[in-house]
């Protein structure tokens, strides 16, 4: 019986942009019209994030909510390393990144041997620039396993799992941001992203290391369309 080791982070954006814009989301929200008047209230608000948003008015609460959520991510990286896993399995959500109005399945496993992915270019975030002093068009790759992408929809569809199965990625962007998020965070390091992936699904971004992808490639884990 194999081990697993189970690590919740999050993918939030606001991580990767400057202390002065780590709040903007809420800005953003509460220009909605789909916002309640009566909610845009600071009076209705939680305390404590009423003295966390006026703490912010010098950047000193995003500074803090950084040094917390890095802190996390470096925990959450050793623990990793020290597990030393054959596979890594990351659950996230698309956001009308990969899957629009024409099609939008319940899971998707892609079969990639690599995929190139422009995290800084997003639209409306772009021009706030991120904490890396990246441009916009910095393409950040993480190789891939096409192999043993096709061994799990392969043996997901066997098991009578509602799951679909690509060789290509729609996302302008490339990865959607809950995994390419992930994977920086984890790294910290935009020019170097030390994993490699094997499919890329809506929910599920399965990666597996160097080491193991060698081994697969001379292994039964071979794309045969028949099984699909």
């Amino acid at each position: 019986m194999g081990d697993i080791l189970g690590i919740g982070v999050t993918h939030y954006p606001g991580l990767m942009l400057p202390d002065a814009y780590m709040s903007s989301f809420l800005t953003r929200t509460l220009k909605s019209d789909r916002i309640p008047a009566e909610m845009k209230e600071p009076s209705r608000w939680p305390e404590p994030l009423r003295q966390e948003l006026a703490a912010n008015q010098e950047g000193g609460a995003a500074a803090e909510h950084r040094r917390r959520l890095v802190g996390g991510f470096r925990k959450a990286r050793e623990a990793l390393d020290a597990f030393a896993p054959d596979f890594v399995l990351i659950w996230g959500d698309d956001q009308y990144e990969n899957f629009r109005e024409d099609g939008v399945p319940s899971f998707c496993v892609f079969a990639l041997d690599a995929i190139d992915s422009r995290p800084f270019g997003r639209p409306g975030r772009a021009e706030l620039g991120n904490v890396w002093g990246e441009g916009p068009d910095k393409v950040v790759r993480v190789d891939g396993h096409r192999a043993a992408g096709c061994w799990l929809a392969s043996e997901l569809l066997k098991a009578d799992f509602d799951v679909s199965y690509a060789y290509a990625m729609r996302h302008e962007l490339g990865l959607p941001h809950a995994f390419i998020n992930t994977i920086l965070y984890l790294d910290s390091r935009p020019a170097r992203v030390p994993v490699s992936g094997g499919a890329v699904p809506r929910q599920l971004l399965w990666l597996i290391g160097h080491r193991q992808a060698r081994q697969h490639r001379t292994s039964d884990w071979s794309c045969r369309p028949e099984r699909l």
